[in-house]
């Protein structure tokens, strides 16, 4: 990815302004159909080629990716620092036990009386 970071960024940009274009335009008073397809087509094209630039620096890993990593990527497996994140969000989620100092239920209310 480091050789194609310019160019990303430079597609990031663009990607970021042509969003706000077709977000703008889609507030106008005056709805176009066509021209929210241009717009969007325009946005999402951005988008495609900055998919096949990353797919592009993923074929040229070094070494090179071995069976086990590549089918983790085609069915979506969590490497762990995804499974890290997920676990933290997950912690994050769950209820928290009432303090026996405090006066309040799982969701931190004052209990029913």
């Amino acid at each position: 990815m480091d050789r194609q970071r310019g160019l990303m960024v430079e597609l990031q940009a663009k990607l970021r302004v042509a969003r706000e274009d077709f977000v703008a335009t889609s507030v106008d008073q005056k709805f176009d159909e066509t021209v929210m397809r241009q717009k969007a087509m325009a946005a999402y094209g951005i988008e495609a080629e900055m998919a096949v630039l990353r797919a592009k620096a993923l074929s040229e890993v070094q070494p090179p990716l071995t069976a086990e990593q590549i089918e983790k990527i085609k069915t979506g497996q969590p490497g762990p620092m995804r499974q890290l994140r997920q676990r933290q969000q997950l912690e994050k989620a769950a209820p928290q036990a009432p303090s026996a100092i405090t006066n309040q239920d799982v969701n931190g209310l004052p209990p029913k009386k």
